[in-house]
């Protein structure tokens, strides 16, 4: 009879390690479809910015005065043709 108990814990440990696999693979799912929407409201907020940029001289430099004060990474300040900073 212990033999048939610990097959049914050794079951339902099991069981139990599937259930929670699963789990954890749709809360991937989920983090990860967060992530995208989160990318794509970026690109398109960061698309209309550029957009109203070409389109108003006062919010352009409005917009460069503000990347050179937030971006800090020479590779990121290249793309708006900021100058370099240094130590960076």
């Amino acid at each position: 009879m212990a033999l048939n108990r610990n097959q049914q814990i050794e079951a339902l440990e099991e069981k139990k390690r599937q259930i929670e696999n699963r789990i954890l693979r749709l809360r991937n799912l989920e983090s990860a479809q967060k992530r995208k929407l989160e990318t794509r409201r970026k690109i398109l907020a960061g698309a209309w910015v550029l957009h109203r940029g070409d389109q108003d001289p006062e919010f352009h430099k409005h917009l460069l005065q503000g990347l050179d004060e937030f971006l800090i990474h020479n590779r990121d300040r290249a793309l708006f043709d900021l100058p370099p900073k240094r130590g960076t």
